[in-house]
């Protein structure tokens, strides 16, 4: 081997990366972290895509409301619903008397409060008709002609008889909206105030220290009353309630960083080279203290889907009928006694989301710390 060759063999095994790519890397080896953006990429697909696709093939809206189908059990097939009244056919036989026609009533339990002139709301289901309290009304019964189909309920309905699918879908997307945007902004407001405060230091940073310390000391819940009683309740006062506190953590991580860094070779070359304050702070100083930032800013996101789930939980965040996470968990605890599946599935949706953002913010983390070892 000539000496040309073997100083270009260590000239390629000593060729650096950066620590985006060593990031990426590591990260890629996380397969729980991995396995958490695929889930949450499917779940801000099916939140963005879900009721556009719900109205388009069964026409289901997130706030149609049907009382007389009321809250139903999940559901694969389309059904039918028809108002009637219990009478007595030709030979003693009990039919369901609908506009549309009879239907047989062969298989009605011998309640007496289904007795004869006993008004009911059939519902179709496949071949089977029955009550909307759960009696069958007979085990094979032709479609009666005229009747109009519903598309099939996946996650069931809410006791307004509304699709509670097409509902967690938008409360979904309500809940991602005021995470991300509330985190946005915070993290936004905090890198400028931790920036200014760490690079000016003296009384700038003791005065902005001094304004955090008093953010903190604000009562939040008794901060979001006051807000909705003064303002009404709004969806905006949400992002004015979390932004008012959610960048006082990023501002000290920052300040600590630019602290950290003011005094490092490359910031002094740079004043050296009469560059102005300004420019160090943004072409320097922040964008080496944007590993901890960004770590910080994926772990804020569950945290203000979490306290915009508990807002709207206390009735203090969205209102009907817009839906969100915390309002649907919170319409199910009141009915999860009898109509179950009504706090189950947003309640799961809720915990699948925290846990998929928590596991890809702990993911970052390990990738993005420069003592892990690829």
């Amino acid at each position: 081997m000539t000496t040309v060759e073997a100083s270009v063999e260590r000239s390629e095994l000593v060729a650096g990366t950066s620590l985006w790519a060593d990031a990426w890397k590591r990260l890629r080896k996380n397969r729980l972290a991995v396995l958490s953006v695929l889930v949450l990429l499917f779940l801000v697909a099916a939140c963005l895509l879900g009721p556009t696709l719900t109205r388009l093939l069964w026409g289901h809206t997130f706030d149609h409301q049907n009382l007389a189908y009321g809250a139903q059990p999940p559901s694969f097939f389309s059904h039918t619903l028809l108002a009637g009244k219990l009478v007595q056919a030709g030979g003693g036989r009990l039919v369901v008397r609908t506009p549309l026609g009879d239907v047989e009533a062969a298989d009605l339990p011998g309640a007496d409060d289904l007795r004869e002139g006993r008004e009911l709301t059939l519902v179709r289901r496949g071949i089977v008709y029955q009550n909307v309290d759960g009696f069958r009304i007979c085990r094979q019964c032709t479609a009666i002609k005229g009747a109009v189909s519903e598309g099939p309920h996946w996650l069931g309905t809410d006791f307004h008889g509304r699709d509670l699918a097409t509902r967690i879908f938008k409360g979904g997307q309500v809940s991602l909206m005021v995470g991300l945007l509330a985190a946005v902004v915070s993290a936004t407001i905090g890198i400028l105030v931790g920036a200014v405060s760490g690079y000016m230091g003296g009384r700038v940073d003791a005065l902005l220290m001094r304004f955090v310390d008093i953010m903190y000391s604000l009562p939040y819940m008794f901060f979001v009353i006051i807000l909705v009683t003064v303002f009404g309740k709004h969806l905006w006062l949400i992002f004015v309630a979390l932004g008012a506190v959610g960048w006082l953590m990023t501002a000290r991580i920052v300040r600590g960083q630019i602290l950290s860094l003011k005094e490092r070779e490359f910031v002094q070359a740079a004043r050296s080279l009469g560059v102005k304050g300004g420019s160090i702070v943004w072409r320097h100083l922040i964008p080496n203290a944007l590993g901890p930032v960004i770590i910080y800013f994926t772990l804020t996101i569950p945290t203000m889907i979490r306290q915009e789930a508990f807002l709207s939980f206390l009735g203090l965040g969205v209102q009907p009928p817009n839906a969100s996470l915390g309002w649907l968990i919170n319409e199910g605890a009141n009915q999860m006694l009898v109509f179950w599946w009504t706090l189950v599935f947003p309640g799961s949706m809720l915990a699948v989301l925290l846990f998929g953002l928590s596991f890809l913010g702990d993911g970052l983390r390990d990738a993005l710390d420069p003592q892990m070892k690829t």
